[in-house]
């Protein structure tokens, strides 16, 4: 054996796979050495190789060219405002250098980058949700409504603050200002805790869309006496359905609960 050629003593030809193949049960014969992968053999085993720092896809490329596998098994080293780290292999077992059976599975550990709330204070809406997006982070979003046009959609405050290191996931709150004529909820409609006055639903569906706002409908169990009274009138706001406030300005989708 000469390096990682075998050759034969009474020829000096080389063990070779025939036509190079790679399948299961290819044939080996002799042949004229010439230093092909065809004619290399590792008798002890194949080696390790170096994957700190890989992401997974090269890691496993690097590992199937040694006729070893990716182990299914993987963990994580949480890091701190490294992006450029995240995703990358932080530890391997076996270690690099290793040698291993062929076909051995190798498990990585990565690193995953807990990020700082980027600064978007001041950007428009849409870019500023692709930033959060860029570092694994969602959005809510709150809208304060205005009648300056120039500020639509500027972005007013993130929650939390810009600069906060946060786990990747995390929503971040985004008060945005949103143009629109600041109409009030028509009153008469509802008393001070936004209960019912005692009108129709259809009564309130009229005057609501009348005052430009979008009107949904959700029924409410009670004495047949009452059927279709409202029951409450509810805004959309903060990401949840609330009840309303007397003259609030918030043009927007008014839900009519209505006895039923």
């Amino acid at each position: 054996m000469r390096g990682n050629t075998i050759r034969a003593a009474h020829n000096g030809k080389c063990l070779d796979v025939a036509n190079a193949s790679t399948a299961n049960l290819g044939n080996v014969h002799q042949w004229g050495c010439h230093g092909g992968n065809n004619q290399k053999w590792n008798l002890n085993g194949p080696q390790t190789p170096n994957l700190i720092g890989m992401s997974p896809t090269n890691a496993k490329t690097a590992l199937v060219a040694e006729n070893l596998n990716l182990s299914n098994t993987v963990t994580y080293q949480d890091i701190n405002n490294r992006e450029d780290l995240h995703g990358k292999v932080a530890y391997q077992y076996p270690l690099a250098g290793q040698q291993v059976n062929p076909l051995s599975s190798v498990a990585l550990k990565l690193y995953k980058s807990n990020p700082p709330v980027p600064d978007i204070i001041g950007k428009l809406l849409e870019p500023g949700k692709t930033a959060l997006r860029s570092v694994g982070l969602i959005n809510g979003l709150e809208y304060v409504v205005t009648t300056n046009t120039a500020i639509h959609h500027k972005i007013i405050s993130t929650n939390p603050i810009k600069g906060t290191i946060v786990t990747r996931g995390t929503r971040v709150g985004i008060k945005a200002y949103y143009y629109g004529a600041p109409t009030n909820i028509p009153s008469g409609l509802y008393n001070t805790q936004g209960n019912s006055s005692g009108c129709t639903y259809k009564h309130a569906k009229t005057v609501l869309e009348a005052a430009g706002f979008k009107v949904t409908f959700k029924t409410y169990k009670f004495a047949s006496l009452w059927n279709t009274r409202v029951h409450k009138l509810h805004v959309y706001r903060s990401g949840s359905w609330q009840r309303v406030r007397p003259q609030e300005p918030h043009k927007s989708t008014i839900r009519i609960t209505y006895y039923n």
